[in-house]
């Protein structure tokens, strides 16, 4: 019995290492997913970095092997979608200090998660922080630019694009400001990405069927925070337990939408499992 009883507590030992050692990965150790999107609007290669969801984590050295991984990439352009900071963060000069040193080698544009929200209900100023860093920040507005010789319009948007009390996605159903915002943002014949923090912004209702938007880029969810084998990701904001959205590609009737698992989590809440830290690189092509 008392074999059984020191095995058993072995075993309960090892399964607790293995925890300590998987939530440590999890914040700690940097990994790189790729996609090759391939568009008729595209005419030479073009690649773009998406990272999101960092939430005041420090990657070695004031993020200095974040930011070497980004560059080695040779990237085009950098997305940073939403939560970068914590809703209550004491310090952002880290953050400020990544995104000079980002876009002093190459073009970084940034959209407004619900912390960066929520903390500019103290910080006020944040997005003329964040601008005066070096980041085009992206609120529901979007620019026109070239990129690697790429007619393309990027654009920032948070809000639901969906109607809350009607089924499909109207005029009348909307609010006004988002659906001129969309209607306008979708009036164009480049390649068209919006950052739009959360998935769900997008995937219910008719919102997928009817915003003809060629690559919308999210976060959020951290790709459901808790990664069980063979189920995925456990946690998924309005889309609930074992989201259908939470990380990789998802093609649409009307769009494109990437999704990544981010780079960090809120430490205040369960922490990231079996789920490593992500840095997306987007390779469009013809």
């Amino acid at each position: 019995m008392k074999r059984v009883i020191k095995m058993i507590s072995i075993i309960l030992l090892l399964l607790l290492l293995l925890c300590v050692i998987s939530i440590w990965c999890s914040y700690h150790v940097l990994s790189l997913t790729t996609f090759t999107l391939s568009s008729e609007k595209v005419n030479t290669p073009m690649r773009a970095v998406l990272i999101s969801d960092q939430h005041d984590h420090i990657f070695r050295d004031d993020n200095e092997e974040l930011i070497e991984r980004i560059l080695e990439l040779e990237p085009d352009v950098v997305f940073m979608d939403g939560d970068m900071l914590n809703a209550d963060s004491d310090d952002i000069s880290w953050l400020l200090s990544e995104i000079e040193r980002l876009s002093a080698k190459v073009p970084v544009y940034y959209a407004l998660g619900n912390h960066e929200l929520a903390y500019m209900a103290a910080h006020p100023d944040l997005i003329t922080q964040l601008e005066e860093a070096g980041a085009i920040v992206l609120d529901e507005q979007y620019v026109d630019v070239e990129i690697a010789g790429n007619a393309v319009r990027i654009g920032g948007f948070y809000d639901y694009a969906f109607s809350r009390t009607d089924a499909k996605t109207t005029a009348d159903t909307m609010d006004a400001q988002d659906h001129a915002f969309l209607s306008d943002f979708c009036d164009t014949s480049r390649l068209k990405i919006m950052l739009s923090h959360r998935p769900d912004s997008f995937v219910f209702s008719d919102a997928s069927a009817i915003w003809q938007i060629d690559y919308v880029l999210c976060g959020h969810n951290h790709g459901g925070q808790v990664r069980l084998p063979f189920l995925g990701g456990v946690f998924g904001g309005d889309q609930g337990y074992f989201p259908p959205y939470e990380d990789g590609l998802h093609s649409f009737a009307a769009m494109n939408m990437i999704i990544t698992r981010g780079l960090s989590s809120n430490p205040k809440i369960l922490p990231r499992f079996n789920n490593l830290p992500e840095i997306v690189v987007l390779d469009f092509v013809s």
